[in-house]
């Protein structure tokens, strides 16, 4: 891993002096990559003003946030035949701006001096070289040109179609803002989907909105590959210093839009719809009655009594993988306890390690920070048997590893993965995150359905959704009909009933799982050995002392919710199991370490929160609007005037 500059196995802390000594050789010994340089934009602010001519006049501020040492940053302006049109950005000034906004300017120069700038002119773009050495800073730089003649003038419309992110910038831009003013006439203002429209094309959650005579587009994030482009349309009449010309154009400019827009959301609607589920169909359903639905369930509860029914359980009711158990209990469903037990179950098999690491933050003065981290240890993980196993280490060292920033194949196969990096993951590849995530659970409730835990038999549930239905539209018909006759308030008080009905339904039919008898032996097992779990010290009976079943128990303890509550009765009950070696594999990712927490807990709140954000990201972003009135981004595009450009640091 690129940050990972020293390590030392989680156990029984060393002496001192060992540690020290250990500490100064891993460091020794790192690899040339852990010392690698990289950087991030984590911020860029574009203001772009168009002029009469036609001519657009762009100031961009770039925040560069620099891991290591470098020389200097550089844009490539693109350039060439537009619409007939040659455009050529012109270089008026470049610099450094300070954190109080004072800019200091720099010279064009060719001789690599600090301060200066080279300009080179490359035929599809023009490369503006900035010189400022910079080391473990955060610096922004600022340069101003202007694109003569970008704006088209049609017979119909002008128009401003322009990339202002281009599609080859070596890392990704974050936060992006781009401001548009445009040449608005004395006694005349922006009149939103009336005389001006905009649109902006590129990733699906950005977003465009009017500020006064301004169009604001805004990008949370535009990876090296993409791009983010403005179209904005006005009365042709404000480039009055530039010629209409006789072909109209509005017309397609509205149809492409349009087009693009109804595919965008499209895209977004699918997006809500897995995220949202089914709520909002389920919700303008309804049930009849409360009693229909009550049946369904009294029934329902008779036909799936098991046969156990003991209070508690003691052992794992079942051979099957602990993370298939726990989704046994969540109606077939993954579990993200599941995840974190799986963790432990691949770990118990020697397929996975885990390390203390520390991590530099940046800057001269800052501290190093302890992470916990995951190692691959491949021989152990080629003789997984497990399916769930396999798509686990699949998951975390082949799908979600890679996308670490810096992150280069280890030539001996210990793939590592830090704890803190799965949320930065997620955070910068969501789809990828999601995905790999998933990969997991369906093996997981692919194990539930090859098991045959689910039948598919009938249980009632078709009686509930036709209650829902009737009462659902007895509610909409009755409500309609008190207010066409202007009924008092507690004529109002009689709806209660069908939405009784519809709630009382809704919450039957959840519960209504068509469970094979093993199934049901299973899970009525599987929650008494969670209330044994939490009640074994307060029982009249020995407390079992083989480490074997404990180590068992735990991961299972992980997957039923209970593990704090396990580790602190055994910690009163039999400490000596916490101390036995045979038990140190599996209490290790219990044992906290320092503020830190325990690695399972930590790295469960991990998975489960950036899987939580990875698939809000996906769904919540703004809805395009076709009629060029502000809202989301579309995914088409493309034409604007701009492509090819990019840059990066050196």
């Amino acid at each position: 891993m690129v940050e990972h500059v020293r390590r030392r196995r989680l156990g029984a802390l060393p002496l001192l002096l060992a540690v020290v000594a250990v500490t100064l050789a891993a460091w020794l010994a790192a690899p040339v990559s852990a010392l690698a340089k990289s950087y991030e934009i984590p911020h860029v602010d574009i203001d772009a003003t168009l002029q009469p001519d036609g001519t657009l006049v762009v100031t961009e501020d770039r925040t560069f946030s620099f891991d290591g040492s470098f020389n200097g940053v550089y844009w490539r302006l693109p350039a060439g035949d537009y619409e007939g049109r040659s455009v050529d950005p012109q270089v008026e000034s470049v610099g450094v701006v300070s954190p109080s906004g004072q800019l200091q300017s720099f010279s064009e120069g060719y001789s690599g001096a600090t301060g200066t700038y080279e300009l080179d002119p490359e035929g599809t773009y023009t490369e503006v070289k900035l010189y400022n050495p910079a080391d473990d800073e955060d610096v922004t730089y600022r340069i101003v040109y202007r694109l003569p003649g970008l704006a088209s003038a049609w017979a119909d419309t002008g128009e401003l179609y322009w990339k202002f992110v281009s599609d080859g910038w070596d890392e990704t831009s974050q936060d992006v803002t781009c401001t548009v003013h445009l040449p608005v006439p004395a006694g005349q203002s922006v009149e939103p989907e009336g005389n001006v429209r905009a649109w902006g094309h590129g990733t699906l959650d950005g977003s465009v909105s009017f500020g006064g005579d301004d169009v604001v587009f805004s990008v949370p994030a535009v990876g090296g590959d993409d791009f983010a482009e403005a179209r904005i349309t006005f009365p042709v009449s404000w480039l009055s210093s530039v010629t209409p010309s006789s072909t109209p154009r509005m017309d397609s400019i509205l149809s492409e839009e349009q087009r693009w827009a109804d595919e965008a959301n499209r895209r977004r609607e699918m997006a809500r719809v897995v995220y949202g589920g089914t709520g909002v169909a389920v919700v303008t359903a309804g049930a009849a009655s409360v009693a229909v639905p009550l049946w369904v369930l009294s029934r329902y509860r008779k036909r799936h009594r098991p046969v156990f029914q003991d209070e508690y359980f003691r052992d794992v009711p079942s051979d099957d993988h602990p993370a298939v158990l726990g989704a046994l209990l969540n109606d077939g469903d993954a579990t993200s306890e599941g995840f974190t037990a799986t963790l432990m179950h691949a770990s118990d098999a020697g397929a996975v390690d885990l390390n203390l690491v520390e991590v530099p933050k940046k800057g001269i003065l800052g501290r190093p920070r302890e992470d916990y981290q995951l190692v691959k240890n491949p021989r152990r993980a080629d003789d997984l048997s497990d399916p769930v196993d396999r798509a686990f280490m699949t998951c975390i060292f082949d799908d979600v590893a890679p996308l670490v920033k810096g992150y280069e194949p280890p030539a001996d196969g210990r793939v590592a993965l830090d704890f803190s990096r799965l949320k930065k993951v997620a955070q910068k590849h969501p789809e990828e995150f999601v995905e790999a995530y998933e990969g997991w659970s369906s093996a997981v409730e692919g194990a539930c359905t090859a098991r045959g835990f689910l039948t598919g038999e009938s249980t009632g549930a078709g009686f509930c959704v036709l209650c829902i239905v009737l009462s659902g539209i007895a509610l909409v018909l009755g409500f309609v009909a008190l207010l066409a006759f202007e009924a008092p308030l507690p004529a109002f008080l009689t709806l209660l009933l069908p939405v009784a009905g519809i709630v009382a339904s809704l919450v039957v039919v959840g519960r209504l799982k068509a469970y094979s008898a093993e199934a049901v032996e299973l899970r009525a097992k599987l929650e008494a050995l969670r209330r044994w779990l939490k009640d074994f010290t307060r029982l009249e009976e020995a407390v079992p002392t083989d480490v074997v079943l404990w180590n068992r128990l735990l991961v299972m303890a992980v997957v039923l919710g209970v593990a704090d509550e396990v580790i602190e009765q055994l910690r009163v009950a039999v400490p000596e199991i916490l101390d036995d070696p045979g038990f140190m594999p599996t209490y290790i990712w219990w044992s906290a370490h320092g503020s830190m927490g325990s690695p399972a807990s930590v790295f469960g709140d991990a998975a489960a929160s950036s899987y939580q954000a990875s698939t809000a990201a996906v769904a919540a972003s703004s809805t395009s609007s076709g009629g060029g009135g502000g809202g989301g981004f579309s995914g088409g595009g493309g034409g604007g005037f701009g492509g090819g450009g990019g840059g990066g640091a050196f």
